[in-house]
């Protein structure tokens, strides 16, 4: 009908709801209608109101051509070719999981969140299949290589292992947990640090253990494992015995920002980035500063980030030593 310049009387329900646009192709009427609905679209629908909507509904129409469907098919076939490697990509940690939808992240989610984003136009330039495991829609990548495997509890152990039996890929990576079970053995991790071994005080017995699983899987079933510096490469080695050649060395990039303002003016102040814990050391930089507050007064610590293990001892050091001036959600000044 559209194709025939003519507006359509639709109700609002299934197929109808992406195939007419409301007041422009077409009148939507309430799902389960009433003689009235009816009566009154039709009245809205003169013989003026329609004729002024010949042009919309012609265009509209074309977005349904044979030829565009034809395309669309073809580029689905192309994109799904059993015979090009399909490179699988682990993307729970593109957010913190404990606050799904927040957009709440540490440094490992903010790393696996921008080096899938790279991959995933690397891997389209070498001719590959990209397939994204996730337990939620990530609204930044395209729907089309996401497998949304819904799951809160024992995700990764269950839920994905499960998925790669039935449905296996040909390479494996994940950039902020653990390779599960059922995954190729073309499987890649990156180990961040190995921070729990040499600095077991920082962390709680639980983290400690999910770090060590993790790092153990990873270990064993990576085919090259990814490292951050090399500090955390040599530390890897020594503490695991990894092999040297089986460990590759990735330094974290970052985007410059042309588009900064630096103020005209210094401000008197230490920033410091990243969670507020007591394994970055950051109780040592307080009492530091409490000491240089005596001498400059007109001087403030910016402490911007997350709480981690620790904080609250770190927050209750800082009131006990007035230092309290707790500003914004995540900038603290103190």
């Amino acid at each position: 009908a559209n194709a025939a310049g003519k507006p359509v009387l639709g109700v609002k329900e299934g197929g109808l709801i992406e195939s007419i646009i409301d007041e422009e192709t077409g009148v939507l009427i309430p799902a389960n209608p009433t003689e009235e609905d009816v009566i009154s679209a039709a009245r809205k629908m003169t013989k003026e109101w329609c004729m002024s909507r010949k042009e919309t509904c012609e265009n509209y129409a074309k977005d349904y051509d044979t030829s565009v469907f034809l395309a669309k098919m073809k580029k689905f076939i192309e994109d799904n070719d059993p015979s090009i490697p399909i490179v699988g990509i682990d993307a729970s940690r593109w957010e913190d999981p404990r606050f799904p939808g927040k957009g709440v992240g540490t440094g490992v989610q903010v790393y696996s969140k921008n080096v899938i984003r790279e991959l995933v136009t690397l891997i389209k330039e070498k001719g590959l299949r990209v397939r994204i495991y996730t337990p939620r829609t990530i609204e930044d990548l395209p729907l089309e290589i996401q497998k949304v495997i819904p799951g809160k509890k024992y995700w990764t152990k269950k839920c994905l292992a499960r998925e790669l039996k039935y449905s296996p890929v040909d390479y494996f990576y994940t950039p902020g947990y653990y390779i599960p079970k059922n995954a190729p053995e073309n499987s890649f991790a990156t180990i961040h640090d190995v921070l729990y071994k040499t600095n077991k005080s920082s962390y709680s017995l639980m983290e400690r253990a999910k770090l060590g699983y993790a790092t153990r899987t990873n270990i064993k079933k990576s085919k090259y494992i990814i490292t951050i510096s090399n500090h955390s490469k040599q530390e890897i080695q020594r503490v695991y015995g990894v092999r040297d050649d089986k460990t590759i060395l990735v330094p974290i990039g970052y985007d410059r920002d042309e588009k900064i303002v630096l103020p005209d003016e210094r401000q008197k102040r230490f920033f410091y980035v990243g969670r507020i814990e007591k394994r970055k050391s950051v109780d040592v930089l307080v009492k530091a500063f409490a000491k240089i507050k005596e001498q400059l007064p007109e001087w403030e610590l910016i402490l911007a980030g997350g709480d981690g293990h620790g904080a609250d001892e770190i927050k209750s050091l800082i009131k006990k030593m007035g230092l309290e001036s707790w500003a914004r959600d995540k900038a603290k000044s103190v």
